[in-house]
């Protein structure tokens, strides 16, 4: 008898391997299925949420959690016209988690809100929004319209185009092979870009800017406030280009291709330095604030495009 009760344990185990979902002891689970909608809304509190596209004409949930106590956790769904709307419900004191994968086709719309939940999407052809307070942001292989907000959480973004707008607080942003028109801002976090190309406008307050492989689809700012700037370029800009901070330095790579255009270096007269291989042909000091500071320039070929590489207390730093 217990030799039966064996065989039948290890085929219900292979079973559950087979279909790619091993349930852990004390987790519950509820899959339901929908019509396609047109949006779907999410809103958790602390649970995880995964996206999945799939050529499908409806909305797949497949959800797993487990909380302590078990009532005070309670997952909601309404249809209302073309929305589906996801909601955690809780109460009390409660421990536990819960993960939300959704599968839904390509052009769905996706909203997300959470307070500390996770959120990741692949395949995407419509219109995301997203916020969180500390949870990360994971987006792959997206075309669409984007905004994304979040407080503490880190952003990875990779192989996006269309129109993206970031705005982080604290957190890292990680973006690479990003095409169209950028915004990505950030108040104290670190920004790492490869493989960029459009209108970009980058920034942030106290943290790095470092972007590699860059090619300017229009007018590009990268500005930080006391943090580096570094930029290289990954062909001779056709556009305007200003890289700059304030109290740390702004470095502006070529990349090994041509210099054109006419560049503008500017630093504090009495701390700042200027670095660049070629020759300045005009130099001049002016005063903003109470400060005095230094601006070099000088033209290589077309006066086109107008490069500025600006600093207070740092360096300013242009290389071939």
């Amino acid at each position: 008898m217990k030799k039966s009760i064996s065989l039948a344990s290890i085929f219900i185990t292979a079973i559950a391997l087979i279909a790619g979902y091993m349930p852990v002891r004390g987790e519950d689970r509820i899959m339901k299925s929908f019509d396609a909608k047109s949006r779907v809304e999410i809103k958790t509190v602390s649970g995880d949420c995964l996206i999945k596209t799939a050529d499908i004409d409806k909305i797949e949930v497949d959800l797993t959690y487990d909380y302590r106590p078990s009532s005070a956790f309670e997952p909601v769904f309404s249809e209302r016209g073309d929305r589906l709307i996801i909601e955690e419900s809780m109460s009390g004191s409660n421990r536990g988690n819960a993960l939300w994968t959704i599968t839904v086709p390509p052009k769905t719309e996706i909203r997300f809100r959470s307070a500390s939940g996770n959120f990741e999407a692949k395949g995407l052809r419509g219109r995301v929004n997203i916020r969180t307070a500390s949870g990360q942001i994971t987006l792959g292989d997206i075309k669409g319209e984007l905004e994304l907000e979040s407080a503490s959480g880190d952003i990875e973004l990779n192989d996006i185009s269309g129109e993206l707008v970031v705005r982080s607080a604290s957190g890292r942003i990680n973006a690479n092979n990003i095409d169209g028109d950028i915004e990505l801002k950030d108040a104290s976090g670190n920004i790492e870009i490869d493989n960029i190309k459009g209108i970009l406008e980058i920034g942030n307050a106290s943290g790095d800017i470092d972007a590699a492989h860059v090619t300017l689809g229009g007018r590009c700012t990268f500005a930080s406030a006391s943090g580096d700037a570094r930029v290289v370029l990954a062909q001779t800009p056709d556009f305007d280009l200003e890289v700059s901070s304030a109290s740390g330095s702004a470095f502006l790579d070529f990349g090994g291709n041509s210099i054109r255009g006419e560049v503008e270096m500017s630093a504090r007269l009495d701390e700042g330095t200027i670095k660049s291989p070629i020759k300045f042909e005009t130099e001049e000091t002016f005063t903003r604030g109470r400060q005095d500071y230094i601006r070099k320039t000088f033209i290589k070929g077309d006066k086109s495009p107008f490069i500025s590489i600006r600093t207070a207390s740092g360096r300013a730093v242009l290389q071939e």
